[in-house]
């Protein structure tokens, strides 16, 4: 084992904690190539937002990077980032030269899909990269998780939550939203004449420190 390494994440000048990361991804790759059970030919990186600027940095800085995929990649330049202000991520996108499935949803409210697909898009033309696949994934978030029509997770702003019905007819508990399956929580949907209580507290005269009995 070598010497440990005396700057960290936490201690590195801003412009640093990418290429930081991007070596800690690349030294991760390599541990998972030595493996016996593992195909050394098929390990690749994945990032999501800013994690995709490490993978595509990491896969330029190394031979044996299989392939990169990516989720929500800002391709945006250090002026109009909120974020890690001082990395412009379009250079490595210029090196990359491994297949790559690009991928935003189209209720991405950080990374501005629309301009980052142009910028990325033409970034891998210029690299020369014709082994990518730029897709647009409907009706989810920065993180491709399902969301809401607007793209919160405000269930006040999801236009199709309505109560399913139970069979006697009356309104369910919780409700439910047809669309995405959100289930509220039981504190913003515990109906008329019932409390809430929080997972693992005890009724009155119930041991302490054991789960009461329903």
């Amino acid at each position: 084992m070598g010497g440990r390494r005396r700057t960290t994440h936490r201690t590195a000048l801003p412009g640093l904690i990418t290429l930081l990361l991007a070596d800690d991804a690349l030294a991760a790759l390599r541990l998972l190539r030595a493996r016996p059970e593992v195909d050394p030919a098929r390990v690749g990186l994945w990032g999501l937002s800013e994690g995709a600027w490490v993978v595509t940095l990491a896969a330029g800085r190394a031979s044996d990077v299989s392939f990169v995929v990516t989720a929500g990649a800002s391709g945006l330049g250090p002026a109009r980032q909120q974020a890690c202000a001082d990395y412009d991520p379009l250079p490595a996108w210029e090196q990359l030269r491994v297949p790559v499935p690009v991928e935003w949803g189209t209720l991405d409210r950080e990374a501005v899909p629309a301009e980052s697909e142009r910028i990325v898009r033409d970034a891998l033309d210029r690299a020369g990269n014709r082994h990518y696949t730029i897709r647009t994934v409907p009706d989810v978030r920065h993180n491709l998780r399902r969301s809401f029509a607007d793209g919160s997770t405000d269930p006040s702003n999801c236009r199709t939550t309505t109560p399913t019905s139970s069979p006697t007819g009356s309104p369910a508990w919780p409700p439910r939203c047809r669309r995405c399956r959100w289930t509220p929580p039981p504190s913003s949907s515990t109906p008329a004449g019932r409390s809430p209580r929080s997972p693992g507290t005890s009724r009155p005269g119930s041991r302490p420190g054991r789960p009461s009995s329903a």
